[in-house]
Parts: structure tokens; C-alpha cells; sequence
């Protein structure tokens, strides 16, 4: 799927989907970005971005295909536009639905934006006419905004080792509680040893790193969060990256560690393989996964 920002052949058919007419569609469509995510068969995602000030910066729509929807895409359009916001140097997003959009809601809160403020009867003074949604009335939006933090990814020097490992500390203590503690000492002593065998990069959040991968060829030999970080898309911008400018294409999981799991197969990693002993030949299964 690739991203695509396009200035005409708008297409109307997706963003009537997240708006009610084309009239609403026009008022701010022709002074927006529109972006859109195509296959190589067909559109399948828009998204229109307004910039309100040097600092602010508004989805003014997004919208998926009907036979595309709940596949991902529309997390991965967030992803996109945290990307644009971020290489523009806003410092936040805001996104205005329907009160009663209880779905849409959930979609954003999901991708790390919070409620702000409440436009009371906005849809009301908007249309001039009640505007129904699964048999609801349109009256209020709520307003949600996400702030976008200065990070960057930059290859690892073997001076950040220390704050490296520190990372690597964090995330298997918040993460791995089934690992025995003789063998997280163990492997807190080898770690410094593995780090030097893959391509390194950090994720510095405001300066600090926050998390980090290593890649090798096309496997992502390692990828770890702080604890204090999670839940703030620094893994996923990571692995993102790692996809689409290193091409991996393999990675390899503890069995255990279920969360990760999760998060790889919503990337589309699947389980191609399984091995009875990690690397280090101990007792942790490991799954191969690969998309």
C-alpha cells in the first residue's frame, strides 16, 4: 500500500463515508492536504489535513473502504498523519466527531488521542437540519487532540550502549515476567555482546532513547521500549520504519511473551515455525514469524 497526496480526482465515494455531503466535503477540502492510500488495484484510505497555525494541525477527514475496514489500515493511516504532523513540526493533532460516534471515539482513543473540549450543537448550526447517524441525531462534537513529541531514529554509536541496555532493562522487566531471574542476569551480561553483531538504531524521545532495534539483513533481531515509554507508538514507529525503509521481513518472538506477539500479527506477521529452546539453548519455545 502506498501513500500518495494527490490535488484533484478527489475521491468523494471514501470521504462521504466519514462526511455527511459533498457540500460540508468542499468547504475545507480544496484548502487542505488530502493524502491518498492506494493498492495496485484501487484507492482504499483518504485523509484530509488542515493546518490551523504553525503549531496545529487538524484531520479534517479519514476514511477507509467498506471491504478494507477493520484490517488495520485505518491505524496505519493515524500512523501516516503522526508522520506528516511530526515532519512539519506541529506540536499537535485534533481530530472533532460526533458525540454519539461512540466507535469513532474509541478508534482515536485507541490511537493515543484524548477528549478536549465539547462544540456544543455543532452539527445542528452546521446543516441547518437534522442529520441522522444509526438512527441518531447528530448535535455535538466532541474534539480530540494527541501531542506530538520531538523523536527521531538515528543509527546507535557504541557510546549509547549504556542508556541501550538501561532501554533493554526496562521493557524485559515490565515484560518478560517469565523469565527467571538467574537468566535475566545472565543475559543482561551477554546483551552488550549482541548488540555489536546487528545494525542498531535508537528512538531518542526529546533527546533521551526510549527504545531501539537491531536489524540483520532481513530479520529484526531485536526491538525494545522502555517501560516508562509504552503505549506511546515508539514500537510502532519502529518496526514501521524497520518494514518499509530496511525491509525486514522475519522476526522472532518468545511464545511467552503473548503481548508481542499480538503486536507483530497486527503488522501481519504470521507463525511460519516454532523452536523448543531459544538461541542460547534454553528453555524459552520461540516463534519464527514472518509476513
Amino acid at each position: 500500500m502506498e501513500l500518495e497526496k494527490i490535488e484533484n480526482n478527489y475521491p468523494y465515494n471514501l470521504l462521504l463515508l466519514a462526511d455527511e455531503t459533498i457540500e460540508a466535503i468542499n468547504k475545507y477540502l480544496f484548502d487542505s492536504d488530502v493524502y491518498i492510500a492506494k493498492t495496485e488495484k484501487e484507492t482504499v484510505g483518504v485523509f484530509c489535513l488542515l493546518a490551523h497555525d504553525e503549531e496545529t494541525i487538524e484531520i479534517m477527514n479519514i476514511a477507509v473502504s467498506l471491504e478494507m475496514q477493520n484490517k488495520g489500515i485505518g491505524s496505519h493511516l493515524m500512523s501516516e498523519i503522526e508522520k506528516i504532523a511530526r515532519k512539519g513540526k506541529y506540536k499537535t493533532i485534533i481530530v472533532g466527531t460526533a458525540d454519539c460516534g461512540f466507535k469513532q471515539i474509541h478508534f482515536y482513543e485507541k490511537n493515543g488521542y484524548s477528549r478536549y473540549d465539547l462544540k456544543k450543537d455543532f452539527f445542528l448550526e452546521k446543516f441547518g437540519e437534522p442529520i441522522f447517524e444509526n438512527g441518531i441525531m447528530l448535535k455535538d462534537m466532541v474534539m480530540l487532540r494527541k501531542k506530538i513529541e520531538n523523536i527521531e531514529i538515528e543509527k546507535a554509536d557504541f557510546k549509547d550502549y549504556n542508556d541501550i541496555i538501561a532501554v533493554w532493562e526496562s521493557s524485559v522487566k515490565a515484560t518478560h515476567d517469565f523469565l527467571k531471574s538467574e537468566d535475566f542476569d545472565f543475559y543482561r551480561k551477554v546483551i552488550p555482546g549482541f548488540l555489536s553483531q546487528v545494525d542498531l538504531y535508537i528512538l531518542r524521545s526529546e533527546g533521551k532513547i526510549s527504545a531501539f532495534m537491531g536489524i540483520s539483513g532481513e530479520n529484526l533481531e531485536m526491538l525494545f521500549v522502555s517501560d516508562e515509554s509504552r503505549g506511546k507508538g515508539y514500537g510502532k514507529y519502529l518496526l514501521e520504519t524497520a518494514i518499509t525503509k530496511n525491509k525486514i521481513k522475519k522476526v522472532d518472538v518468545n511464545e511467552q511473551n503473548r503481548q508481542a506477539i499480538g503486536f507483530y500479527e497486527k503488522f501481519g506477521f504470521r507463525v511460519i515455525n516454532r523452536s523448543e529452546k531459544d538461541p542460547m539453548n534454553k528453555d524459552y519455545p520461540i516463534l519464527h514469524l514472518s509476513l
